[in-house]
C-alpha cells in the first residue's frame, strides 16, 4: 500500500484516511473496478482479480 501512497498526488495525501473502505476501494481499483461509476458496487470478482495481484507485488 506504501506504494499506491507515494504515487498519489501531494493534495490528496494529506485528506487519506485509512479505514475499510479505503482499503476495499484500493484493491478493487488493483482488481479494474471502474471509480467514476459511483452507482455499481464492488463486485467479489473484482476484489479477487485485486487480491491476487496485490500478492503478487509483494
Amino acid at each position: 500500500m506504501d506504494v499506491l501512497i507515494a504515487s498519489s498526488p501531494p493534495k490528496l495525501k494529506k485528506d487519506i484516511k485509512f479505514n475499510i473502505d479505503w482499503a476495499i476501494r484500493v484493491i478493487a481499483l488493483l482488481g479494474g473496478y471502474l471509480e467514476y461509476r459511483k452507482n455499481s458496487a464492488i463486485g467479489i470478482q473484482v476484489l479477487w482479480r485485486g487480491w491476487l495481484l496485490h500478492q503478487n507485488l509483494k
